[in-house]
């Protein structure tokens, strides 16, 4: 085994933990109740992985009755929506401080656990698809993903996945 690199150690699925000594490629289990093949060593691949693999958390999303652990600094530093509201003082920030929960409900009616993470993983590693090791590609968005995560896009300030989604229902 490869020894891990800062904060490193290997999981239980034999992954190594973070840092440069990190093993490249395997499957990692994480919040998507799933594994998927997340290629570490590359951005957008350590950026998936923090996602799958929950490490550093310390915010929960919810929509309807799916919660998705994540990460408030990647939020507010990829998303101008979350950066405002992290920032903000008002009534509703107030009560996320108090819970570590928030609830996307009202802004994202009808969004199911598997859109949330797609919309994450865009978040995250800047791609739309759990296959694309790069940046979101048009020809892997569908048409029905992209009238989904449109509206999320929009009402999260997510220029770019607005465009991608555009680009594919045009």
């Amino acid at each position: 085994r490869e020894a891990g690199g800062a904060g490193g150690g290997d999981d239980n699925n034999g992954n190594s933990g973070g840092g440069a000594g990190g093993r490249r490629g395997g499957r990692v289990a994480g919040n998507t109740g799933e594994s998927e093949k997340v290629l570490r060593g590359t951005l957008g691949g350590d950026m998936a992985w923090l996602l799958q693999s929950e490490e550093f958390a310390d915010l929960t999303l919810r929509v309807d009755e799916a919660e998705v652990r994540v990460s408030r600094l990647l939020l507010g530093c990829r998303c101008a929506y979350f950066r405002t509201f992290f920032a903000a003082d008002f009534g509703d920030s107030r009560r996320l401080e108090e819970s570590g929960v928030l609830d996307l409900s009202n802004i994202l009616p009808g969004f199911s656990r598997a859109s949330l993470l797609t919309l994450l993983r865009f978040i995250y590693a800047g791609h739309v698809s759990a296959e694309s090791g790069g940046l979101a590609d048009v020809e892997q968005t569908t048409p029905h993903l992209a009238l989904t995560l449109l509206p999320a896009a929009s009402v999260l300030l997510l220029d770019e996945l607005k465009s991608l989604c555009e680009a594919v229902l045009i």
